[in-house]
């Protein structure tokens, strides 16, 4: 059984397919928004599940390098010398 987020979700997965085959009939240069909304729905689940999104991991990989000691020193060493 679904729970109601899952079927808010498919209602903007639908609208968002509706919106793009709109755009498409219609011959405009964009989607009508339907990718926007596809995003916020990856984005979403993604935070459901506390994951990193695909899209966010150059961010992590930064976080993860500024949170570890030895990067810092680096970081310091680097910027005394150079």
């Amino acid at each position: 059984m679904a729970t109601e987020i899952e079927k808010v979700m498919s209602l903007i997965l639908k609208d968002a397919d509706q919106k793009q085959d709109d755009a498409g009939r219609g011959g405009m240069m964009h989607d009508g928004g339907a990718s926007r909304l596809r995003e916020q729905v990856l984005f979403y689940k993604a935070g459901l599940n506390n994951t990193i999104p695909k899209e966010w991991e150059e961010y992590s990989k930064k976080s993860k390098r500024i949170s570890d000691p030895e990067y810092s020193e680096y970081v310091r060493l680097k910027n005394k010398f150079e």
